[in-house]
């Protein structure tokens, strides 16, 4: 096959069987054909039993063609856990591939979502699709070293793996110390997503807001999703911003924005920054939905005019001679 640059090759290989005496052909065909995607779905591949030629045949694509930004095995299987790791070798050395879809595979042998996350380590991959290959159970610091190994995952579905609430308190703790990963999906998984949720957003107090992960929107499957509400921006100082203008007009319902900034230690030399800061962040977090509950998928509109905030801090907070100036001016009169 002639390769001529510039030139974008894809090949995508669908619902079409290759029995072991095609392999070798394709094999010697697809070598340094300098392929961008290559796709293989559904061909009876890596079925038990003759599963070895098979998965040599795809590690020597991935291996060859050095140019390969995309590669998607669906619906293809994997036999043992050793060849596994020629996979993930074959990946980590390919510095081009940006895009890996394992979707809807068998992993023999109990092959866990904890395994691949220790053993892909690839400095450029930026998008990981692992949905409907039974996987869970992954080790307490998988995840944060997963993430860690491939600084440039953007995106990352884990969709329909029976994941349990453990493996979620995982991911939130992964998720406190990562700046890099813009999308999580976790669809047909619904385990306890509360201490997810307070990953992205603790509104316990400001500090806790200003320190919650502003990167990461998660996808997830409940009835009504708490996540649709944050982190929907590309810019995590403009998530930030709609975050706190929320938890002040959340506050702002029982009139205690003054008492919380006086319990967390915010000073009222602080009080111009907050004032200027109000028109700005309402423009990000005006009229906005409260998860009373991700359980129960409860939720209450939030529609406050930042007009109101600032009367309310300012009459509370430790500025209450502006409002009785007027009853002194009128008493010398």
């Amino acid at each position: 096959m002639d390769y001529h640059e510039g030139k974008e090759f894809n090949l995508t290989i669908c619902n079409i069987e290759l029995p072991r005496a095609l392999l070798d052909i394709l094999g010697d065909a697809l070598q340094q054909t300098h392929f961008h995607v290559l796709q293989f779905v559904f061909n009876n591949l890596g079925e038990e039993g003759w599963g070895t030629s098979s998965f040599d045949f795809v590690v020597k694509c991935i291996q060859s063609n050095p140019r390969l930004n995309t590669f998607v095995w669906r619906s293809n299987n994997f036999p043992r856990s050793s060849e596994m790791d020629h996979l993930y070798t074959a990946i980590n050395n390919n510095s081009s591939l940006r895009t890996i879809s394992l979707g809807d595979c068998v992993m023999y042998n109990h092959a866990s979502l904890s395994d691949i996350l220790r053993k892909l380590k690839s400095k450029n991959l930026e998008k990981l699709f692992l949905y409907r290959n039974g996987l869970s159970n992954f080790g307490p610091t998988d995840m944060h070293d997963f993430l860690a190994a491939n600084p440039a995952l953007k995106r990352l579905s884990v969709d329909s793996n029976p994941i349990n609430d453990q493996d979620v308190r995982y991911i939130a703790d992964a998720l406190k110390q990562n700046t890099s990963l813009r999308l999580l999906s976790i669809m047909g998984v619904i385990p306890e997503l509360d201490g997810l949720y307070s990953t992205i957003f603790n509104d316990s107090s400001m500090n806790a807001v200003h320190v919650s992960n502003h990167y990461c929107y998660i996808r997830a499957s409940v009835s009504w999703n708490p996540f649709d509400i944050f982190n929907r921006y590309q810019c995590p100082i403009l998530n930030m911003r709609k975050k706190i203008f929320y938890l002040l007009s959340k506050r702002h319902r029982s009139w205690d924005n003054a008492y919380r900034f006086d319990s967390e230690g915010i000073g009222i030399k602080h009080l111009p920054n907050i004032l200027a800061l109000l028109k700005p962040y309402s423009e990000h977090g005006h009229h906005l939905p409260e998860a009373n509950s991700i359980a129960n998928g409860g939720r209450e509109d939030i529609e406050v005019e930042p007009l109101s905030i600032a009367y309310e801090i300012m009459r509370s907070w430790r500025m209450p001679e502006l409002y009785n100036l007027s009853d002194k001016i009128d008493a010398s009169d």
